[in-house]
């Protein structure tokens, strides 16, 4: 009997030193995050800008898995608004911010995120899931396949999207424009709804009981495409877009629409005005096609191309820690003689 519990003790304590390694426990969660985007349209010139009016709710649901002390794998769903406006965002007092407002473009798009991602707990858990620290700082990073469908606000306050519009002249076959001389060159087809991000970001969680933490995560999502806001590269020619689709031609060219569409402000661009009259109207298009000196013309900027864009969420999260998988060291009944 003495044997037999001895080799019970010693079969536990080397069960329990494996266990220090190998953690084998699931956990489930949900988060309510906030979302920001950075891109072409952006509340100031860099990439931690924000602007309370266009911070959205973000929520998910993940699950996860617990492989060593320090280390598990989470899969994640997320749901993500991200919308901004140039009218809204940019001074035209400013001069470094003047050209987005005299660009005036807006957008919304809702993204639908799936991720994978690896996250290192810098204090390791010792003895079992629920024997976890009372706070673990962390950090993680992964890879995400998403899919996103930009919309923008039209004159009369319409949302419609804009991929199909190739507001940029994805895909059309491009024609001299006789104004300037300029020949469009354009993208061969329209910008894909399904691309992949990399997310990374650091967090803190707090063990509520022994099977529920709060967590509290940045994570910024660095992105393979600049058309979260459907803006990235020049303006095309306004005809071959009214040509194709006349919604076309006026989603890419808002400079000379005098209301925001989506806060009903008036719009007041005589600051920078570049015209001798005052106006700052381009008099060497037809008035069909009317834009402001410096945008609208086939060859004209329209966004940063060389940029990708990238959206940051800040999240709460639930964790629910399942009873760690394993074997249990053996109970022993004393025998009666």
């Amino acid at each position: 009997m003495k044997k037999a519990f001895l080799s019970g003790v010693l079969m536990c304590a080397s069960l329990l030193a494996t266990a220090q390694m190998k953690m084998n426990s699931w956990s489930v969660g949900v988060g309510l995050g906030v979302a920001n985007y950075f891109g072409d349209i952006v509340p100031k010139a860099n990439d931690v800008s924000t602007d309370i009016k266009y911070t959205r709710l973000s929520p998910s649901i993940d699950v996860a898995y617990q492989f060593t002390e320090q280390f598990a794998v989470e899969a994640d769903i997320a749901w993500v608004r991200l919308i901004s406006s140039d009218f809204e965002t940019a001074d035209p007092r400013n001069v470094r911010h003047r050209y987005r407002f005299m660009r005036n473009q807006n957008f919304r798009n809702d993204v639908f995120e799936f991720a994978i991602s690896g996250e290192f707990d810098f204090k390791p858990t010792i003895g079992g899931i629920f024997r976890r620290p009372t706070w673990r700082p962390y950090v993680f990073g992964g890879i995400a396949g998403f899919y996103h469908n930009p919309k923008g606000m039209t004159p009369d306050g319409r949302w419609v999207d804009l991929q199909p519009l190739r507001t940029e002249g994805q895909g059309l076959r491009a024609t001299e424009d006789l104004s300037n001389g300029v020949t469009g060159t354009y993208k061969s087809k329209p910008y894909s709804l399904v691309n992949i991000a990399i997310p990374f970001g650091a967090g803190i969680k707090y063990r509520l009981t022994d099977n529920l933490d709060i967590a509290f995560e940045i994570g910024y999502r660095f992105t393979f495409t600049d058309y979260l806001d459907d803006v990235s590269g020049n303006y095309a020619n306004a005809a071959d877009l009214a040509a194709f689709n006349p919604l076309s031609a006026t989603m890419a060219n808002r400079t000379t629409e005098n209301r925001d569409p989506i806060s009903g402000d008036v719009r007041d661009w005589s600051p920078v005005a570049e015209s001798t009259n005052g106006t700052g109207l381009d008099g060497r298009l037809e008035p069909r096609f009317q834009t402001i000196n410096g945008f609208g013309r086939a060859g004209d900027k329209r966004g940063e191309a060389k940029d990708r864009d990238i959206y940051i969420v800040n999240t709460f999260r639930l964790q629910y820690f399942f009873e760690q998988r394993g074997v249990r060291c053996p109970k022993f009944r004393r025998v009666r003689r």
